[in-house]
């Protein structure tokens, strides 16, 4: 699996979504892909603050939005509370057409949009933790 097949989906995921995503439901939605929908991504998550984290993830999005295919919103809530949250641009919607994934890959990704796009972030958390509490890095 290569890392243009992970940005092939990252890509996907964001274009199918219902709700602008921040850093937290992006690591969140890639782990489900993975956990649930058996989404070939090759990040690796290892437990952290806010449930399952991968550092590689974290990197692929900041390389994206470098490059100017995700584009990043800051929101300051004061207090030091600072939020980031992502949308693709035109050059990602465009780039979206140069990647091929197979009809199943892209019905599971909506069918995880569809799922989980209606809860919010405290529910989405909520889930995992009751549903991966005794989480293993997933290979």
């Amino acid at each position: 699996m290569s890392e243009e097949k992970n940005i092939a989906l990252l890509i996907e995921t964001l274009f199918q979504a219902k709700i602008p995503y921040n850093r937290t439901r992006i690591q969140k939605m890639v782990f489900l892909g993975i956990a649930e929908e058996k989404l070939p991504y090759t990040h690796k998550f290892f437990s952290y603050y806010h449930g399952p984290f991968s550092s590689e993830l974290a990197k692929t999005i900041s390389m994206l939005t470098e490059r100017g295919i995700l584009e990043e919103k800051k929101t300051d809530y004061g207090h030091n509370v600072v939020e980031y949250s992502y949308r693709l641009t035109p050059l990602g919607i465009k780039l979206r057409e140069k990647y091929s994934l197979t009809n199943d890959e892209k019905e599971k990704i909506r069918r995880l949009s569809e799922k989980y796009d209606k809860m919010s972030l405290v529910d989405l958390l909520s889930s995992i933790y009751t549903n991966y509490v005794k989480m293993k890095p997933i290979s």
